[in-house]
């Protein structure tokens, strides 16, 4: 590979020359009939660690059995993660919610975990 020489190739650009950058569209607007664009919101919770928290605090306070905690995290997730495509499909969020708790007591790794909920 060849090196050229200093003083070959394009010449430095100045930085001060005055050159202005774009100006924007003239002419443009709103179409006729198109609805405002409303302003942004700030970024929300989602309320996923409130719940789950509210889940543990119950469970460490003995109010509510590892099994009922569960229960509580299952609908918790399924109203939560899929509520949208199930809100008038009651069967098939009672369906779904049926699979997941089959897996929490056939999934060995699943099941582990659940047994480990009530101990200290």
């Amino acid at each position: 590979m060849r090196v050229k020489p200093p003083g070959s190739g394009a010449p430095p650009v100045d930085e001060t020359s005055g050159a202005t950058g774009p100006t924007g569209p003239t002419g443009v607007g709103t179409p006729e009939g198109a609805p405002a664009v409303a302003a942004t919101s700030g970024a929300q919770a989602t309320g996923t660690a409130d719940a789950v928290a509210e889940v543990a605090r119950k469970l460490r306070a003995g109010e509510i059995t590892p099994r009922e905690a569960v229960e509580l995290l299952i609908d918790d997730a399924v109203s939560r993660q899929v509520g949208h495509a199930t809100a008038d499909r009651p069967a098939l969020a009672d369906e779904l919610k049926d699979i997941l708790r089959r897996y929490t007591e056939t999934d060995p790794y699943l099941s582990s975990k659940v047994r480990r909920l009530g101990k200290p």
